[in-house]
């Protein structure tokens, strides 16, 4: 299994900051799967089992603290780690309100990703 590539979700409604995200991944041999909200979540996490989530706290219709609601309430993807993304001050108590694991500042650098990424791929 360890040969298997280590599956990571992106949910972002930022094009332009998903299509980095998933670039820098993709190129360091990470699986990826992207969403730009929260409409398509849970077949998302049924179809591609991710095993590590990035999410924005700010989008359209359901926000990054909903989706880690929706995400957590499934067994399957209770212990999955999840760290929420945003350009808000407040982004640590948001974060911790919202049940996250860990937080990332926007705008994000393609090296914090990867350490974040890694950090949680050598976990498992």
């Amino acid at each position: 299994m360890k040969n298997m590539p280590f599956r990571v979700l992106l949910i972002d409604d930022a094009a332009d900051h998903l299509a980095l995200c998933e670039y820098t991944l993709l190129q360091e041999g990470y699986s990826v799967a992207s969403l730009p909200d929260c409409m398509q979540l849970e077949q998302t996490l049924e179809k591609f089992n991710p095993q590590l989530i990035f999410i924005d706290h700010q989008m359209p219709g359901i926000l990054g603290d909903e989706g880690i609601r929706l995400i957590r309430a499934n067994p399957r993807f209770r212990s999955v780690p999840i760290i929420y993304f945003s350009s808000e001050v407040n982004l640590a108590a948001l974060a911790r309100s919202a049940g996250a694991d860990d937080f990332l500042a926007k705008p994000l650098d393609p090296v914090s990703l990867l350490k974040f990424a890694a950090k949680y791929r050598d976990c498992t």
